[in-house]
């Protein structure tokens, strides 16, 4: 029952985020304020379908993974999330390359391995990614 109505809600938010939400712009600032995982999934489908913004299946597997990491919405599962995050990341999309390197340099759902998330960061970084340039300085 308890699954029953996790999904049950998931539809609803999706679906009235969908209503409220036509225009990826407003999509991406309401998720930075809120971390949303309605929002997410929405963009997610947003990216994946190219519903007002250009199809970009990296932002939609990152927006994905989140959700699995979170457990917002789904079952929170650390192998999935991370499989999300490596095929975004191996597109070169820099958060996800950033958050795939934070599971790997605190050994969350894998095995800690510090190089590899150097790595990681060090690719974000080059991005411009500010979080990962943090984690290069530390």
């Amino acid at each position: 029952m308890k699954r029953i109505n996790q999904l049950i809600y998931a539809a609803f938010c999706c679906y009235s985020m969908i209503l409220l939400l036509t225009i990826a712009g407003q999509a991406q600032v309401a998720n930075k304020k809120h971390n949303d995982p309605c929002v997410q999934f929405n963009l997610g489908v947003m990216y994946m379908k190219g519903h007002g913004v250009e199809k970009n299946y990296k932002k939609a597997q990152h927006n994905l993974a989140l959700m699995y990491f979170y457990g917002d919405g789904v079952i929170q599962n650390y192998a999935k999330a991370k499989e999300l995050f490596q095929e975004s990341a191996n597109q070169g999309y820099a958060p996800a390359q950033y958050n795939l390197g934070l599971m790997y340099k605190n050994g969350i759902g894998i095995n800690k391995d510090i190089d590899k998330a150097h790595d990681l960061f060090k690719m974000a970084g080059e991005q411009g990614h500010e979080k990962a340039q943090n984690q290069m300085q530390r």
